[in-house]
């Protein structure tokens, strides 16, 4: 059921809602630096070829549902200790690049990560009844961005 519900929300809200504030984001200063960012980052060299609008979309929707902000109102519980340890294993992969991990546990670092830190904002926009708006993309890209320096500290660290 989550899952269709994740489906669901790209098919319907990633293009209606946020591809717009994606354009509008994309044309800042700040952006221009994210896409940069993202350029930079493992995901553009992944198999599923994702670029940085689709990845936007699986940030935004994955911090909604299925282990987001609507899981409490599908009768799953607000689970921190969940979100917590979906953190830490996207920290070990972020955190040891170049060391054998595979395109999924890739993916899944990158996009669950950064959206199980959104997830706290998407609980106030759903509690609020507020929908994404330019406010929420700048989050959301933070948290991508967040996870970028990590993982570029890693980098230069095993490099030097």
């Amino acid at each position: 059921m989550l899952a269709l519900l994740h489906e669901a929300a790209h098919s319907v809200h990633q293009p209606v809602r946020l591809a717009p504030l994606y354009e509008r984001f994309r044309a800042t200063a700040e952006g221009q630096r994210i896409a940069q960012l993202y350029e930079r980052s493992p995901l553009p060299a992944l198999q599923i070829q994702m670029d940085l609008a689709s990845y936007l979309g699986e940030l935004v929707i994955h911090s909604f549902v299925p282990d987001g902000a609507l899981g409490p109102v599908c009768g799953l519980p607000a689970d921190e200790e969940h979100r917590r340890s979906v953190r830490e294993r996207c920290r070990q992969v972020i955190y040891a690049p170049d060391t054998g991990w595979s395109e999924g546990e890739i993916y899944e670092a990158w996009v669950l990560g950064a959206a199980a830190d959104l997830v706290p904002l998407a609980t106030r926009y759903l509690e609020a009844e507020q929908q994404s708006d330019e406010s929420f993309v700048e989050h959301a890209f933070g948290c991508f961005a967040a996870l970028f320096e990590q993982w570029d500290r890693a980098q230069r660290q095993r490099e030097g």
